[in-house]
């Protein structure tokens, strides 16, 4: 027999005089953790994080031995951080906006100019290996800064904008986007974007398609690649439904979903939604006012720099500013809009500025139940606001219970993949509730707990984590 509602179950066991109840454990919410503070000689101001197996790798803009900067690695559950590479022997270059895994090579663009003046730009690709080897730049950009990149079929795809001018405005519209080897051969240009564009987000690479946007307009635009010389304008943001489009995009089946930083009633962001040939736009969520002149305090987070992520029927995505302590915000909404929901609201020691101010958009990674990011600023180390790598743990949904008995055993199955905990009380005071001491055995993917009816009555719950 399967029960899915756990708020009331009574069991009478046949030929005995025993009652059972499988009781509710209560709300079951999410679980914030702070995985790592960084403290400035271990790196500052981290930027997207990159996920391989059970390790998250990340660069920081700041911090290291020399102040330049660092590439470190975290287990997902915090254990295990160290520095993979120290930017101290590239001193003078600056650190690119983002890092990406290609094979097992960790790259991220740098730059530099010559002299003070902003004089004779050039920037690199640079390449090191997750252990830490083979440390080196491996594709010379020329005089165009690499604003994204992203791995594609096997190589990175990135995109750049040219430097124009030793005096401000130093770059200028246009650029392109190209494609290279992880070895820095085969680089080429895949499409040559107009005077008038100005690249503004993250790509979305699928295979057999490339989808970004650009401030191609006087509030932007979401495009699709379709061949080396030509990109399709999807949508055209007029302001009202959004503007500065810079998280990365999300493809589900034939449709994207994406958020714009600004924009909107309030001007505080929107996220949307259009199927991948253009057509049913929607604006699925606007974010709402301060709540008043002299605060940038909100209920629910105001401009979604991050990029979103799709799971289980759900987006998830993060608010840069915004929220009950001006900080920003994490939250999850469905796909239709409905049902939006704050997560968390960050308070300064667990971090502040869920983006990466020098890059398009953050990126959020998820594996399982838990979402990874990182804050510009905030955290708990002794050197305040030098930024945090979190994680925030979904909730699973509530456990099919299967029970049978025999004789006198009583046999309860669960699923074993969510972290569910068996728990026992012998009376349903709130302060008697215990792990059960039952062995708990794991029988064909399934947690299963046989136990021997003997008392009067017995209650259990299953509660997480």
């Amino acid at each position: 027999m399967k029960y899915r509602d756990l708020s009331a179950l009574l069991l009478l066991l046949p030929g005995l005089s025993a009652l059972f109840f499988l009781a509710p454990a209560g709300a079951r919410a999410q679980q914030f953790t702070v995985l790592h503070s960084f403290n400035g000689t271990d790196g500052c101001y981290p930027g997207p994080l990159v996920l391989s197996g059970d390790t998250l790798y990340g660069a920081t803009g700041g911090g290291g031995s020399k102040g330049y900067g660092v590439i470190y690695k975290i287990g997902t559950n915090g254990s295990g951080f160290g520095c993979v590479h120290d930017f101290a022997a590239e001193s003078n270059y600056d650190r690119g906006s983002d890092l990406v895994l290609c094979g097992s090579t960790l790259c991220v663009p740098l730059y530099r100019f010559a002299s003070f003046q902003y004089t004779n730009f050039d920037a690199s690709l640079f390449g090191v290996n997750t252990d830490g080897s083979g440390a080196g730049v491996f594709c010379d950009m020329g005089h165009n800064l690499v604003v994204d990149l992203a791995p594609f079929n096997n190589s990175l795809c990135g995109i750049t904008m040219p430097w124009i001018s030793s005096a401000s405005p130093y770059w200028g519209t246009g650029g392109t986007l190209f494609a290279v080897g992880c070895d820095g051969f085969n680089a080429g240009v895949v499409c040559q974007f107009p005077d008038a564009a100005y690249p503004s987000g993250s790509l979305l690479a699928v295979p057999g398609a490339l989808y970004g946007t650009l401030m191609a307009s006087d509030d932007g635009i979401v495009y699709r690649v379709v061949s080396e010389t030509e990109y399709m304008v999807l949508h055209t943001f007029n302001g009202a439904d959004g503007s500065s489009p810079n998280g990365r995009l999300v493809l589900d089946g034939n449709v994207l979903y994406g958020t714009t930083a600004q924009g909107g009633a309030a001007n505080h962001g929107t996220i949307f939604k259009v199927n991948y040939g253009g057509s049913d736009f929607h604006v699925l969520y606007e974010f709402s006012a301060y709540d008043n002149h002299e605060s940038v305090n909100n209920t629910d987070g105001a401009n979604p720099d991050a990029g979103l992520l799709l799971s289980g029927g759900k987006l998830y995505g993060a608010a840069s500013r915004g929220g009950s302590h001006a900080f920003g915000t994490l939250f999850s909404l469905d796909t239709n809009g409905s049902n939006f929901t704050v997560l968390h609201t960050f308070s300064g020691a667990d971090g502040k500025y869920p983006e990466y101010l020098e890059a398009p958009g953050m990126n959020l990674v998820m594996s399982g139940q838990t979402i990874f990011g990182v804050t510009f600023m905030g955290g708990q180390a002794s050197t305040p606001d030098q930024g945090t790598v979190f994680a925030l743990t979904l909730p699973p949904d509530l456990a099919p219970l299967d029970f049978h008995w025999e004789g006198t055993v009583l046999t309860l199955t669960w699923p074993s993949s969510a972290g569910w905990r068996l728990q026992q009380n012998p009376d349903l005071d709130p302060a008697n509730w215990t792990d059960a001491t039952c062995q708990v055995t794991i029988v064909d993917g399934q947690c299963q707990a046989q136990i021997p009816v003997a008392d009067d009555k017995g209650f259990y719950r299953l509660v997480w984590p």
